[in-house]
């Protein structure tokens, strides 16, 4: 199965024509369909998907992991180009899903506008559990907390609460030699994202990982404890290849790459995976 990135916080590292931003758009086709995961912070991903010589028109569902806007900042620029797809997101998602990042600055804004999605209501899906879509695609919407959560969601508010991320789901894709699991930034935790697609044979992990670089003081996962996730996903998913980026720090990545060697890569904007 080929996987595209539409868009990423990392530039391609040949082509200056691709477009970069903090943002995550992900494109892939199976099961007879064309599937797209978030659209990115803006409308970025467009030009380098007709780049890359993808034709968004043709796209049937749009899955918008969670309520953030630099997953869903790019809505409108794609529904005014797509005039077909359904758009599949949480029912946990509406006017009153208010999400506030503390993290480097002030409180600011960081919610879906859910003005685009009253627009477009009737091409809307609400999901409010596991859901299977296609013969091999599943939403997985009921993730446990059997493992710790990302220390870096607690810079995270949902109106003025702490977010518990059940606006946040993941997709499961069955292969023969095994699954492929999407989440965008795994808010839930590696591992309690794996675990909630019930499949003991995972192949591949694509998607960020929210464990991000502690800085200005404030510590979020130490290398200890990162090497221990990458050590426990290592052995509860033997052979199991993490393809990440976006909400991934470079400490994490490296001590990724450190257990898990050639299984552990780095995306970037542009980048065509074979999975």
């Amino acid at each position: 199965m080929k996987v595209c990135i539409l868009i990423d916080n990392s530039p391609h590292p040949e082509n200056n024509s691709m477009l970069t931003e903090h943002g995550l758009s992900i494109y892939f086709e199976m099961d007879g369909y064309k599937w797209m995961v978030d659209c990115g912070a803006s409308g970025k991903f467009l030009a380098n998907a007709k780049n890359l010589g993808i034709n968004l028109q043709d796209v049937d569902y749009l899955l918008l992991s969670h309520a953030h806007a630099d997953h869903t900042g790019g809505l409108a620029h794609f529904l005014q180009t797509n005039t077909k797809a359904t758009v599949l997101l949480s029912s946990r998602i509406n006017e009153n899903c208010l999400c506030f990042s503390t993290r480097g600055s002030a409180k600011r804004n960081i919610s879906i506008n859910f003005s685009i999605v009253n627009e477009y209501i009737k091409r809307v899906q609400f999901i409010d559990r596991n859901t299977q879509l296609s013969e091999n695609i599943f939403l997985i919407t009921a993730i446990s907390r059997n493992y710790p959560q990302p220390k870096a969601n607690r810079t995270l508010l949902n109106a003025d609460s702490p977010d518990d991320f059940s606006h946040e789901f993941a997709i499961c894709i069955d292969t023969p030699d095994g699954a492929i699991v999407i989440s965008s930034c795994c808010h839930h935790g590696l591992l309690n994202t794996l675990e909630a697609s019930g499949r003991s044979a995972i192949k591949v992990y694509i998607g960020g990982m929210h464990l991000i670089d502690s800085c200005n003081a404030v510590e979020f996962e130490t290398e200890t404890e990162i090497a221990g996730i990458a050590s426990t996903t290592q052995r509860k998913y033997p052979g199991i290849k993490i393809i990440t980026g976006h909400c991934t720090g470079m400490v994490a990545a490296s001590m990724f790459k450190k257990v898990m060697t050639d299984n552990f890569h780095f995306f970037h904007t542009g980048e065509a995976l074979d999975v």
